[in-house]
Formats: structure tokens, C-alpha cells, sequence
């Protein structure tokens, strides 16, 4: 967890690793359930938000993959 702490963007709720870009959803997936876990200090809020930005993401390429198909 320490490492993807110092990872973490609170401006964003991702996690920095450029795997597809600057923020990775699926390494942010796996600090969500770590933040859950752990659960001290914001973690459930940061938890919350990650999820959150995570269910914004999938809707906004679902809805890209679907216009470029119609």
C-alpha cells in the first residue's frame, strides 16, 4: 500500500502508472480494495471517489465504442 500511496492522485482518485496513460484504472481497482481494507483516515472516501471516477471512465469509453460503431 505505501507504494501506491505515494502513487495516488487525490486531484484525479487514480493511481499514476503509465500503462494507458498518466492514470491507471486498473491499478487504482486494486487500491480501492486495499483503501477499503485498510480502512483509517480518508481511505473509505478516497475509496468512494475512486469508484466513483472508475464507473465515469468505463460509461465514457462505453459510449465511445458505441459511436464509433453506429
Amino acid at each position: 500500500m505505501h507504494i501506491q500511496d505515494n502513487r495516488y492522485d487525490a486531484s484525479y482518485n487514480f493511481i499514476q502508472y503509465s500503462d494507458k496513460g498518466p492514470w491507471s484504472v486498473r491499478f487504482t481497482a486494486w487500491y480501492v480494495a486495499g483503501l477499503l481494507h485498510r480502512n483509517q483516515g480518508d481511505d473509505v472516501k478516497h475509496a468512494e471517489a475512486s469508484i466513483r471516477n472508475m464507473y465515469v471512465s468505463f460509461e465514457h469509453s462505453r459510449v465511445e465504442r458505441k459511436e464509433a460503431v453506429d
